[in-house]
């Protein structure tokens, strides 16, 4: 009896493929030594038969292995590639968001500087006008006062001693109900004037509370 291993045209590859060439060597040597023995025959049959059919399913495992492994691998990488893509149109949309709550953010700063130069301005200018109608005023009051003085004084010298006396008193009291009367003018002046500038600083600071609260709530539509 030939080696059914040899005969086959298998050629050992691997320390197993080895070994099981000189197993199925020493039965067919076995059998050729006792070929007279019948049931040692068909032992040795059964046996090379059992080790072809366990090579045969073994090569069908092997290939549905191969299978499995080759639809896992196309399985995962389509997974990974999707997860990757979402990844990237997140990251993608998130730099769009805080892009544009930065320009939103840099819009309502830019207005709210605006805003306190313009009001700023404004005090300045008002204060500079009030100085220059204090100034004005008291200029005048002062030129008025000596006009005054100066034609009380002619008139006294053509008049008695009484008259002169009750001349004098009478422009020093009209000089002094002058000035009083220009001060209260003044004062009043000055108070509207502050009443305006408390105003204007209570629009101001409405003007930059709304702008914090529409930032707040642009952040909040963007991010939930």
């Amino acid at each position: 009896m030939a080696s059914a291993a040899s005969g086959s045209g298998y050629q050992p590859q691997t320390l197993g493929a080895s070994w099981y060439q000189g197993g199925a060597g020493a039965l067919t040597d076995l059998v050729n030594k006792y070929a007279g023995n019948e049931t040692l025959a068909n032992l040795t049959v059964g046996t090379l038969a059992d080790s072809f059919a366990t090579r045969m399913k073994a090569g069908i495992d092997l290939d549905y292995q191969s299978a499995m492994m080759s639809n896992l691998k196309d399985y995962t990488y389509g997974l990974e590639s999707l997860k990757a893509g979402n990844a990237l149109n997140l990251l993608q949309a998130e730099g769009g968001i805080a892009r544009d709550l930065a320009n939103i953010q840099g819009g309502f700063q830019i207005q709210g500087k605006q805003l306190d130069l313009e009001g700023t301005k404004y005090s300045a200018d008002k204060v500079a006008q009030a100085n220059m109608y204090m100034a004005d005023r008291t200029a005048k009051a002062s030129m008025y006062g000596a006009d005054r003085n100066l034609e009380g004084t002619r008139f006294t010298a053509q008049s008695d001693l009484e008259g002169r006396k009750y001349v004098a008193d009478a422009g020093l009291a009209g000089t002094k109900y002058t000035a009083d009367s220009e001060e209260r003018r003044i004062g009043l002046l000055g108070q509207q004037e502050r009443l305006n500038l408390q105003e204007k600083t209570n629009q101001e600071k409405e003007l930059r509370r709304d702008a914090r609260g529409a930032i707040r709530s642009q952040g909040s539509r963007f991010f939930g």
